[in-house]
């Protein structure tokens, strides 16, 4: 629907095609394998205990996987601006990984996410990592990233507390990890 009415209206001047997209958007990021979706209810009721509990396991080594991953991915990004050496990309990996709690889903917010994320860390772990010029760049970095924080709630990557921390598991590991998951092959 939405492209035969943009198409045949391509140039009128209120044409937002954005505005109308993003709630779809949304929609394909988090509902196929959301909390109340088909998936996740049929894998409650099919497996038995044993299955369970090893699906559990499978989806938090692969949550692991991917939550390594990314940070690499977000270090070597910002690598790019910085200049960092391989101690300090490794460092600050860990650092991440230790200090930051994994976002509810993984997605286009990974890197604004992540910003946020270090942004929140004391300074101090950051600067035993990073020199002067480098910690300059990175504290122009967070500020833009601490005004993402509203965008990257509205997303759905923050929860409602932002205070939870990267060791956190809790009840339903399973049902959170189902947002992250997708099928192989699927793109």
């Amino acid at each position: 629907d939405l492209k035969r009415k943009y198409v045949r209206n391509a140039n009128a001047p209120n044409n937002n095609i954005w505005q109308e997209m993003q709630p779809l958007q949304m929609e394909l990021n988090t509902g196929f394998f959301g909390e109340d979706s088909i998936f996740v209810k049929t894998i409650k009721r099919t497996l038995n205990d044993d299955q369970a509990e090893r699906y559990d396991g499978l989806m938090r080594r692969r949550g692991l996987e991917r939550r390594r991953a990314t940070v690499e991915w977000f270090v070597v990004h910002i690598d790019k601006a910085l200049g960092l050496t391989e101690d300090e990309r490794g460092r600050l990996v860990e650092l991440l990984l230790s200090e930051t709690p994994p976002p509810n889903r993984y997605g286009q917010g990974d890197f604004w996410y992540l910003m946020y994320q270090m942004s929140r860390l004391p300074e101090a772990k950051i600067t035993s990592i990073v020199d002067e010029p480098q910690w300059r760049l990175l504290s122009r970095q967070f500020m833009q990233a601490r005004g993402m924080e509203p965008w990257l709630r509205s997303n759905g990557i923050i929860a409602g507390d932002a205070k939870s921390t990267a060791g956190e598991v809790g009840q339903g590991a399973v049902q959170r990890r189902m947002r992250n998951f997708a099928l192989p092959g699927a793109a």
